[in-house]
């Protein structure tokens, strides 16, 4: 497991990530993160109390190569 820091204009928070839970996705995650891919990128659904999504790169060339 690792923790994911994730900085935002709203301010930054850590979120755990357990590869236990599931291998083949925490992988994916792990690799793009450490090449930059969420540099820069939005939520793009907020709905308070319950979900948070996001995983579209903030740079839409590198987006396009995964």
């Amino acid at each position: 497991s690792f923790d994911a820091l994730f900085e935002t204009t709203a301010g930054d928070f850590r979120v755990r990530v357990r590869r236990d839970w599931a291998p083949i996705g925490v992988d994916r995650f792990w690799n793009l993160a450490r090449h930059g891919f969420y540099d820069d990128a939005r939520f793009h659904r907020v709905v308070p109390g319950f979900i948070t999504q996001f995983g579209i790169s903030g740079d839409p060339p590198v987006d396009g190569v995964w």
